[in-house]
């Protein structure tokens, strides 16, 4: 494994002490709610109401079994360790918590605060996958090496960051749960975030599954020279499916149109010639 490294401790030995090593003897203090703010590097910014509301439940019968970890800032503390035991305490109107002071620089705060993320079970997938890419960042590791410190599969560090490649506002269906991890990296495979945005749309207003998005991805290009966000693209394959109902519903064949996006062809199965003749009749009538 290579041995590049971002700070002064390398990543595997922070991961045996995931939590900021707190002074022999440190005194408990009762510090005022008003007066503690965020970790400014902490990246999930959303934190399960059910969650919070749990863990203040338990605080509430059990009072609060660990204190939380601060550092000092100007005329305000920092939350080094412990946001969803503050928020707690913030729900049951609180008016302070316990905690315990620590010196730790910036850069510890981030790693504190992204390995404390991972090892979470309900992360997001998008904090998971913002976490990976700043570790691998700081420590300047390949999604390999960061894999192997972690004890994670290399696919699994390489197709969690994949996510980041999404289009903003597909990234709010994945963070909002409407759409699935592996229907995100699915749609991935379109070639332009104009497709994977129209595609997106088209998936949740269908209700597709994984499977149907992996089936619908690999069939949005008719042909590998025209895309739906091309402006030449006349025909869609939404289109195509649409006058094959609009014909099978109005006449007694078996029909399909096919599109390759600049025009539609039409195919019709008959079953003898009289379907033929009353065919050219019906075109005739139009």
């Amino acid at each position: 494994m290579s041995t590049k490294r971002g700070l002064g401790r390398g990543l595997g030995a922070l991961l045996k002490t995931p939590e900021p090593e707190v002074p022999a003897g440190a005194q408990v203090l009762q510090i005022a709610l008003d007066q503690i703010v965020p970790n400014p590097y902490q990246p999930r910014k959303k934190f399960s109401s059910d969650s919070i509301q749990e863990l203040a439940s338990s605080i509430e019968k059990n009072d609060l079994l660990q204190p939380i970890l601060l550092r000092k800032s100007k005329d305000q503390y920092q939350i080094v360790s412990g946001e969803r035991r503050f928020r707690a305490f913030v729900f049951l109107d609180r008016q302070a918590i316990p905690a315990i002071l620590s010196e730790i620089d910036d850069q510890q705060m981030l790693v504190n605060a992204l390995l404390e993320n991972i090892q979470r079970e309900d992360l997001n997938p998008l904090d998971e996958a913002k976490s990976y890419h700043q570790l691998a960042e700081l420590f300047t590791y390949t999604h390999e090496e960061l894999a192997k410190t972690l004890g994670k599969s290399r696919s699994h560090i390489s197709n969690s960051m994949r996510l980041l490649r999404l289009p903003q506002e597909v990234m709010h269906y994945l963070e909002s749960g409407i759409l699935s991890t592996g229907g995100a990296r699915a749609l991935l495979g379109l070639k332009s975030k104009e497709d994977i945005i129209l595609a997106t749309s088209h998936v949740i207003v269908n209700g597709y599954n994984v499977r149907q998005i992996e089936q619908y991805v690999k069939a949005y290009y008719v042909s590998s020279e025209v895309s739906p966000s091309n402006p030449n693209h006349k025909f869609s394959i939404e289109q195509s499916d649409k006058y094959t109902q609009l014909f099978e519903t109005n006449l007694d064949y078996k029909c399909k149109f096919k599109s390759n996006g600049k025009s539609l062809k039409l195919e019709i199965e008959f079953d003898d010639e009289s379907q033929v003749d009353n065919f050219l009749q019906f075109v005739k009538k139009q």
